[in-house]
């Protein structure tokens, strides 16, 4: 999850691919965001990177599909906490 300005709140780290459980669904520690703050949410793989479709909006009014900018926020991908021994 990243801010606006492209600060990490919170990543949840998968460490095994979840192909055969679909839809897909995890759980995660309450992360302390206002009702109303505007968040993205997007994934990184392993080998490919981050992908420039996402999920922005906030906890209040939902939130909707979004094509980021390439370099939207790219340094996050060596920011903690970084995966261990993730083959996806």
């Amino acid at each position: 999850m990243v801010s606006e300005n492209g600060k990490l709140i919170h990543r949840r780290v998968l460490l095994h691919s979840h192909v055969e459980e679909q839809p897909f669904t995890r759980s995660s520690s309450p992360v302390a965001i206002q009702p109303n703050q505007p968040v993205t949410v997007r994934v990184h793989m392993n080998n490919t990177g981050y992908s420039p479709q996402a999920m922005q909006g906030t906890v209040q009014e939902g939130f909707t599909s979004v094509q980021l900018p390439e370099n939207f926020a790219a340094s996050l991908a060596d920011e903690n906490p970084l995966p261990e021994n993730c083959a996806f």
